[in-house]
């Protein structure tokens, strides 16, 4: 416990409670560095507040004159620590301070260091194997996560001695999860390799439907069973050989229709008629009846065999 009448509190809050650019920025360092809370952002802009303020102490004392005494002597301490952090760069002077932003600070934490060094997958990873003591600065474990990292301690970061990330195969070491990760997507590619050999025959053939069998097609009708039936618009029926434009091309093989009807059985035609039931009936425009031989051009032909071939 520390002494009652003392403010040790290491950061100051805001002035306004709702400020809404304010907060949308506060919620993005958040995100972005993979803080717990606000209170880890208000601490970087409370540090970046105070030496802005010296910067300016030390400014309004350069306009009067050089800087000598101690007041050097805190403007060179301030240089060097910033310096020393990789916050300013060597050539840095108190006019680049003014010009910092509480990003630069956030960049310095041991958290962002250890993610983006490749000791962790992600910022929340990061911040568990730190407080969980895997991670040592010059073998030293080192468990607080907003512990400002040196220039010199940069490159000092490791895991612990005793800590199980130790071993190169353990299976939370970002090597090990990207080769998961490469494995399982040369798993997916290959199985969609795999996927497109499967296509089987008498599928879908253009925008209509095929049904079961070999070498059917359907553009924009439907292809019935059996194989070599074709579908134009319209609907081939089942068997063999059938075809249809606009029409209905019956049961049986070898029946054909172009905006009519072929009835069933083999060898039916039709051309904008009705061709009947068995085989070798054609007709043009109009109807021909049942049996084989018959024959319509703009009439009906009848029933019978021996009727085929009237016109």
């Amino acid at each position: 416990m520390g002494y009652p009448g003392k403010n040790t509190k290491s950061y100051d809050t805001p002035r306004h409670p709702w400020q809404a650019a304010r907060m949308a920025e506060e919620v993005g360092h958040i995100k972005t560095y993979g803080l717990r809370n606000k209170r880890e952002v208000w601490k970087a802009q409370t540090l970046l507040r105070n030496y802005r303020r010296s910067a300016m102490e030390m400014l309004a004392e350069i306009t009067e004159g050089e800087l000598t005494g101690h007041v050097k002597q805190k403007s060179d301490d301030i240089l060097a620590k910033l310096k020393r952090y990789s916050i300013l760069s060597p050539e840095g002077g108190l006019d680049d301070i003014l010009a910092l932003d509480a990003r630069n600070f956030l960049d310095r934490r041991l958290q962002t260091q250890v993610y983006r060094q490749g000791f962790a997958n992600t910022l929340r990873q990061a911040r568990q194997f730190i407080t969980h003591g895997h991670i040592a600065i010059e073998s030293k474990k080192v468990t607080v996560p907003g512990y400002m990292v040196t220039k010199e301690e940069e490159l000092k970061i490791e895991y612990y001695l005793n800590s199980p990330l130790k071993s190169e195969s353990h299976v939370q070491r970002p090597a090990q999860i990207v080769q998961k990760e490469i494995a399982q997507i040369e798993e997916v590619q290959e199985d969609r390799r795999r996927g497109r050999g499967r296509r089987g025959g008498g599928g879908a053939g253009g925008r209509g439907r095929s049904g079961p069998g070999g070498a059917n097609r359907g553009a924009s009708g439907t292809a019935g069973k059996g194989s070599g039936n074709r579908s134009t618009g319209g609907t081939a029926g089942k068997g063999s050989g059938n075809r249809s434009t606009g029409g209905t091309a019956g049961k049986s093989s070898g029946n054909r229709s172009t905006g009519g009807t072929a009835g069933k059985s083999s060898g039916n035609r039709s051309t904008g008629g009705t061709a009947g039931k068995d085989s070798g009936n054609r007709s043009t425009d109009d109807s021909a009846g049942k049996d084989s031989g018959n024959r319509s051009t703009d009439d009906s032909a009848g029933k019978d065999t021996k009727i085929s071939g009237e016109k």
